[in-house]
């Protein structure tokens, strides 16, 4: 599952700029996946934005536990 990290992501554009069917700019200024990537093309779209983001706001989730502990090792290198 394709997500944007709204506490990392600093609202240029640059993932709807590439994958407009993807992504989105939602009411807080900072983008939402609102369409996840199923074909082949969608899914080289959203790597291309992955890849793209000035900020590394945008991951592929595989699931909610394994992104929990990746969260929390990222804040422990942050601090």
């Amino acid at each position: 599952m394709a997500k944007v990290h709204k506490d990392v992501c600093i609202g240029c554009g640059t993932c709807c700029a590439l994958a407009a069917h993807l992504f989105r700019m939602g009411e807080d200024g900072k983008a939402e996946c609102y369409k996840q990537p199923e074909t082949p093309e969608e899914m080289a779209a959203f790597e291309d934005a992955m890849n793209s983001c000035p900020v590394g706001a945008i991951t592929p989730e595989v699931d909610e536990v394994a992104t929990d502990a990746s969260d929390d090792e990222d804040l422990k290198m942050a601090a």
